[in-house]
């Protein structure tokens, strides 16, 4: 959680931060959807994911309950990064090469993470045959 946080920063950041160390505004700025991305993003994604990523370096219950919403959108980001950067390349939007490679393979990876992680956290639990057992151990409830 704590490196997909630090991915969104620094992918959303760098233009800032350069734009202010030249002196200029800041590229692409220009979009009526940046602010809203910059917005959620920076304001609302990224310090979840280090709130998240702090709970469970603590091992904090809540911090289980927010990662897994918090990883479903880190693994669609990585696909709608990828798509958005082709789609305007295709749209003829000049990019560098380091605008479309970075976000790309930033996203990319923290979603193959996200993946990863899904898949292993869901190939731990048991299976509704024991989990049968299980509730029928506990008899009726109520």
């Amino acid at each position: 959680m704590l490196f997909s946080g630090l991915v969104v920063v620094v992918v959303w950041l760098q233009p800032v931060i350069a734009a202010l160390l030249s002196g200029d505004a800041p590229a692409r700025m220009d979009s009526y959807t940046t602010a809203m991305t910059y917005a959620l993003d920076l304001a609302i994604i990224a310090p979840a994911l280090f709130i998240c990523g702090g709970l469970l370096l603590r091992g904090r219950p809540f911090g289980y309950l927010l990662g897994f919403p918090l990883l479903g959108i880190i693994m669609l980001l990585g696909p709608a990064i990828a798509a958005q950067t082709i789609s305007q390349v295709h749209a003829g939007v000049e990019l560098t090469p380091g605008e479309q490679v970075g976000p790309v393979v930033g996203f990319l990876a923290v979603c193959a993470w996200a993946l990863w992680t899904v898949f292993s956290v869901l190939r731990r639990l048991p299976a509704r045959d024991e989990r049968a057992v299980a509730d029928d151990a506990l008899g009726p409830v109520g």
